[in-house]
């Protein structure tokens, strides 16, 4: 947080960082885009996607791309810090409902590429990596982010209580 005294006229004015992002304004955010895709999750667990008081996501996960070490996962009680300029994949852990999201924080605002697993229902792939090539393009660490955001479905956790169906309900690429 910065903050900038000013004693002209013995007023003090308050600035904040724009890498201070509400977390809960962020996951209901994520809550609506999961299940404007999956409503049928609301079948499973009353209310559809949501998240604990504290922050955990439930009935799906999150994965900072740029810091694959910051992740969240209600199962390891594991919450997710969000900082500007990064991308965050998150999607349901439920195979058949699990359309990959990948957002974007810039400035304050949240910028969301929906399903973009999906060729039939969501945001172009190629356009997302345009877009993070743009804003990465000076990141030291833009290879490896990049390699991240390729591989996204490789950040995130996935069941199915089907065995015979470990496909989600889409024209996907990359398919599992």
């Amino acid at each position: 947080m910065i903050i900038i005294l000013s004693f002209q006229n013995c007023k003090i004015s308050h600035t904040y960082n724009a890498q201070n992002y509400d977390t809960y304004e962020i996951l209901n955010k994520f809550n609506s885009v999961l299940n404007e895709f999956a409503p049928e999750y609301s079948t499973v667990i009353d209310g559809g996607f949501s998240n604990t008081k504290e922050g955990l996501p439930m009935g799906y996960t999150i994965f900072d791309l740029n810091d694959p070490d910051n992740y969240s996962i209600l199962s390891e009680n594991k919450s997710i810090s969000f900082n500007e300029g990064h991308f965050y994949h998150f999607s349901s852990i439920f195979m058949d409902m699990s359309f990959s999201h990948i957002a974007y924080l810039d400035k304050g605002k949240v910028i969301i590429f929906k399903a973009v697993n999906c060729l039939d229902k969501g945001d172009d792939f190629n356009e997302l990596i345009d877009f993070a090539n743009k804003k990465i393009e000076n990141n030291p660490h833009k290879k490896e982010i990049m390699e991240r955001i390729q591989n996204y479905r490789n950040y995130g956790l996935y069941s199915s209580e089907d065995i015979h169906s470990m496909n989600v309900n889409c024209d996907c690429s990359p398919c599992e």
